[in-house]
């Protein structure tokens, strides 16, 4: 079964939402979660065992799960939100471990009024929004980089306690985008490098592609306009 970040997902009397991300096992390696909501709707995104998932009958890469859209509700929710002070761990539970985060509002920096008044209290707190997985199991998130095949995508694991580790296939090596069939194709991979991950990631994280050495984007990030200039 082919797992494509914005799959159609469709339960067994309804069409459901969409595939948002996967939960995997670090040991096995093996996809245990699916990620699947309702069409831009993540609040409501729900944690469905790989098991009751199959490919759909159709050529669209749907995906089908064994279970009503009613039932869908008895599955976990997946994303929760917290106001924690900086640094507060947002969920204290043996049974889960937090998946992607997201800040939603910063603490505010102190200021001084424009005739020397005295600065604003600031608040510690953060509101934060994050994805509960079973313990010990990662997520990761699914990057699409359309070039090296129309389907192309990379998977990121934000490690909590590390630098981020990318597994980008063949659409990255050191060195230079992975083969594409034409310029226009190249050009799509480039900007989707370019917007989709070195734009968004730093420069410690490190890139492992489907076969040669591995690297960070740091040591390649010079590069960029030259693999632009040259073509491939």
């Amino acid at each position: 079964m082919r797992l494509d970040l914005g799959s159609p997902v469709r339960c067994s009397d309804d069409a459901f939402g969409e595939l948002a991300d996967v939960v995997i096992d670090p040991k096995t390696r093996c996809v245990t979660h699916l990620v699947v909501q309702p069409h831009q709707r993540d609040e409501q995104a729900r944690l469905v065992p790989v098991d009751r998932a199959q490919a759909g009958q159709t050529s669209n890469a749907t995906i089908s799960l064994g279970c009503t859209v009613a039932q869908m509700s008895e599955f976990e929710r997946v994303r929760e939100a917290a106001y924690l002070r900086l640094g507060e761990v947002p969920v204290e539970d043996p049974d889960w471990d937090v998946g992607i985060e997201e800040p939603l509002a910063l603490p505010p920096s102190a200021e001084t009024g424009a005739f020397g008044a005295g600065g604003v209290d600031i608040d510690p707190h953060v509101m934060l929004t994050y994805d509960r997985i079973p313990v010990g199991e990662v997520e990761l998130e699914v990057i699409h980089l359309r070039g090296h095949t129309p389907g192309s995508i990379a998977l990121l694991y934000r490690d909590p306690a590390g630098h981020p580790h990318l597994f980008t296939g063949d659409s990255l090596f050191p060195g230079g985008p992975g083969k594409t069939a034409s310029p226009e194709n190249f050009t799509s991979l480039m900007n989707d490098l370019e917007s989709r991950v070195f734009d968004t990631l730093p420069d410690d994280t490190w890139f492992y592609p489907g076969h040669g050495d591995d690297a960070t984007l740091g040591s390649e990030r010079p590069k960029l306009a030259e693999w632009r200039q040259r073509g491939w």
